[in-house]
């Protein structure tokens, strides 16, 4: 049985151990996803293939940001590597 995705609207990671990683519930039964996060004008922060629940809000070193990204909204597509199943949306980012 596959359990449902949750993908969370928002996180918040200021190190209190409380949603301080942008955890998608359930993407474990889908171990060839891959996940990208952009800023608002497009640039790319984040890619990760498969993504393990392991985004800080951190802008990879090799990315348009790199380091710790300010609080706001950014966009993600999630690929769960089925062939099938793309989906998008928002994460609002608090710091």
């Amino acid at each position: 049985e596959i359990p449902d995705l949750l993908i969370p609207a928002g996180f918040s990671p200021n190190g209190d151990g409380i949603a301080d990683t942008w955890f998608i519930q359930g993407l474990e039964a889908y171990p060839n996803n891959n996940v990208v996060i952009f800023n608002r004008w497009g640039a790319e922060l984040f890619r990760a293939s498969p993504y393990h629940n392991d985004w800080d809000g951190r802008g990879a070193s090799n990315a348009a940001i790199g380091g710790d990204l300010p609080a706001g909204v950014y966009f993600y597509v999630l690929e769960l590597g089925d062939g099938n199943n793309t989906h998008t949306g928002y994460i609002q980012m608090n710091r």
